[in-house]
C-alpha cells in the first residue's frame, strides 16, 4: 500500500467485514468519511482535477445547447415564471431532451472512469486520471456506463414519482378547490400543510430507496462485479441491513452539499463525497464476497 493515500479500507480490522454479522463500530459511516479524507489527503488536487474536467464537459454541452436553441428561436429555459403565470415551451423541452442522449453517451464512461479512479483512491492503491478515459478504451465498458446510467435514471424517476406522486396529487387537488375565506380557507390550509408533510416523507422515502443502487456504479467501475444488471443486483443484496447506515451518510453530506450553490468548493465537495461512497462501496462489496465464499464452503463441506 502507498503510505501517501492513508489507511483506506485496508486499514480496517479484517474481522470488520467478516462472512459472519460483523461487530462494527457505531456509526460507520463516520469511519468511512475519516478514512475517505486520508485517502485523498494528498491528492485532494488529483480529485478537483478530475471535477473539473467533467464539470467543463457538461458546460460544453450546456453551451451548445443555447446556442442550438437561439439559432431555432426557442426561448432559454423550457419552463418559467412570467408575471405569476407558469410558461412552458415544449420545443425547448423537447432540445434538452435530445441533447441529453449525446451529453449522455459521452460523459457517462468519464464518469465512470472517474469513480473507478476514487475506487482505486481510497484503496491505497496508485491511481492516475487517465483512468478517466479508460472506459473510452472499451467500447463494452462505453456501453455498460450508459446502461448505468439510464438504469439509475429509470429508479430514480420510479422512486422520485411514487414518493412524491401523493403530495404532488394533494397539492393540485387543493388548489382546485372553491373558495378563499373561512372554513375554505382553513381547509386548503390544513390540506397544504398534509401535502408538504407527505413531500417531505415521498423525498426520505426516495432517497431510502435509491441508497441500495449507491454502490452500483462504483461495482461496474471495479469491473469485479459483472455487467450493469449483475452490478444492480449485487449492490442490493450487499447494502442490506447497510441501507440505514448509507441513508444517515447521505443525510450527513447535506451541510457540504449546500456549498455547491457556490459553484467554487465543487471541485473538493464532490472527490469527498464520491471517494466516501466509494470506500463504503469496497466495504459492502468485500463483505459479500467473503459471505458468498463461506456459503460456498458449507455447500461443499
Amino acid at each position: 500500500m502507498n503510505p501517501e493515500y492513508g489507511a483506506g479500507y485496508e486499514g480496517w480490522p479484517d474481522g470488520f467485514a467478516g462472512p459472519e454479522a460483523p461487530q462494527r463500530p457505531e456509526r460507520l459511516y463516520r469511519r468511512v468519511k475519516g478514512d475517505a479524507r486520508r485517502a485523498l489527503s494528498s491528492r485532494w488536487g488529483k480529485g478537483a482535477a478530475g471535477v473539473l474536467f467533467l464539470a467543463g464537459c457538461g458546460t460544453v454541452f450546456y453551451l451548445l445547447t443555447q446556442i442550438i436553441g437561439g439559432e431555432l428561436g426557442l426561448p432559454a429555459r423550457g419552463v418559467w415564471l412570467e408575471a405569476g403565470t407558469l410558461r412552458i415551451d415544449l420545443g425547448r423541452l423537447a432540445l434538452d431532451g435530445l441533447m441529453l442522449i449525446p451529453a449522455g453517451v459521452l460523459l457517462s464512461p468519464l464518469i465512470l472512469g472517474y469513480l473507478a479512479f476514487l475506487y482505486r483512491l481510497t484503496s491505497g492503491e496508485e491511481a492516475s486520471l487517465r483512468e478517466i478515459f479508460q472506459p473510452l478504451q472499451d467500447l463494452k465498458l462505453w456501453a455498460r456506463s450508459v446502461g448505468m446510467l439510464v438504469l439509475l435514471g429509470g429508479v430514480s424517476l420510479l422512486s422520485a414519482g411514487v414518493g412524491l406522486l401523493p403530495g404532488a396529487g394533494l397539492i393540485y387537488f387543493t388548489l382546485g378547490l372553491p373558495g378563499s375565506t373561512g372554513r375554505a380557507a382553513i381547509l386548503k390550509i390544513a390540506l397544504l400543510a398534509l401535502a408538504f408533510l407527505l413531500l417531505a416523507a415521498g423525498v426520505l422515502f426516495a432517497g431510502y430507496f435509491m441508497v441500495r443502487f449507491i454502490p452500483a456504479p462504483f461495482f461496474l467501475a471495479s469491473g469485479e462485479q459483472g455487467g450493469v444488471l449483475r452490478s444492480a443486483a449485487r449492490s442490493v443484496r450487499a447494502t442490506k441491513g447497510f441501507r440505514g447506515e448509507l441513508f444517515t451518510m447521505a443525510l450527513s453530506f447535506i451541510p457540504c452539499t449546500l456549498l455547491l450553490i457556490f459553484i467554487a468548493p465543487a471541485v473538493f465537495v464532490l472527490p469527498y463525497e464520491w471517494a466516501a461512497f466509494g470506500l463504503f462501496s469496497r466495504f459492502l462489496a468485500d463483505r459479500l464476497s467473503r459471505e458468498e465464499a463461506a456459503g460456498h464452503a458449507r455447500d461443499a463441506g
